[in-house]
């Protein structure tokens, strides 16, 4: 009798065999149901974390200038006179506005980081272009390191800038050269702050398109840039393919 009670009784506490493996299984279960809620825990954050980036990134597609600011009262407008442009050559054609279409373009140039710099490139720019044989400087608007937005051939008139688009585009040219260095954020402050007022005073239709000069050329040419192409094809109003 005493070894068939020995047999049933495990330890001091008087817990049978059953008893013990039944705890024991209530604990692994309770460790595995630790584990599980641990990694749905895991798997909802980052499912959350994925999903507020994809957002951010959709809100800054479809209003780029949350990214950079939206304050179109601050833009540092540098109007013709300013900048002590010449004379057109010949009479200027003017748009019949809105446009429907903004090109992005890039000078090629050494960058600028002041007015006074700024100034100086885009003078010799506008001396380039006249001697190449253009009516004046070929974009519509240029816009520099130092924030400024300079004006070649503003709203009114077409450029000469991308055959074939030019009667329809408003060229914005970011002054400097974009393989190797970022545009700054002040000149893509500008940029976004330009085209904000060219919609809002209706030189530009709503549902633009938006384009790299690059993609709109018969010849090879590296405007705007790879690193300013880069940002460009990001923006909400970027088109892949030209219509």
């Amino acid at each position: 009798m005493s070894n068939e009670k020995s047999r049933q009784i495990n330890g001091p506490t008087g817990l049978t065999d059953y008893h013990v493996t039944l705890a024991n299984n209530h604990k692994v279960i309770e460790s595995r149901s630790i584990w599980m809620f641990m990694i749905v825990v895991l798997i909802c954050t980052l499912t959350g974390v994925l999903f507020g980036a994809y957002l951010t990134k959709m809100i800054l597609q479809q209003n780029p200038t949350v990214q950079y600011g939206k304050s179109t009262e601050d833009l540092n407008i540098i109007e013709r006179n300013k900048w002590n442009a010449k004379s057109s050559q010949f009479n200027l054609s003017e748009f019949k506005l809105p446009v429907k279409r903004i090109i992005i373009a890039s000078t090629n140039t050494e960058n600028c980081n002041t007015t006074t710099k700024c100034i100086e490139r885009v003078q010799k720019i506008q001396e380039k272009h006249q001697t190449d044989g253009l009516n004046d400087i070929a974009y519509n608007f240029l816009v520099g390191d130092d924030g400024g937005i300079y004006i070649g051939r503003g709203w009114e008139y077409q450029g000469e800038h991308t055959k074939g688009y030019d009667s329809d585009s408003i060229c914005i040219a970011f002054i400097g050269t974009f393989d190797v260095l970022q545009p700054s954020h002040q000149q893509l402050h500008s940029a976004h702050g330009l085209i904000e007022v060219g919609v809002e005073k209706n030189h530009i239709i709503s549902d633009y398109d938006l384009y790299g000069q690059s993609q709109l050329l018969s010849r090879n040419d590296n405007s705007p840039g790879t690193l300013l192409f880069d940002i460009i094809k990001t923006w909400y109003h970027w088109k892949r393919v030209a219509y």
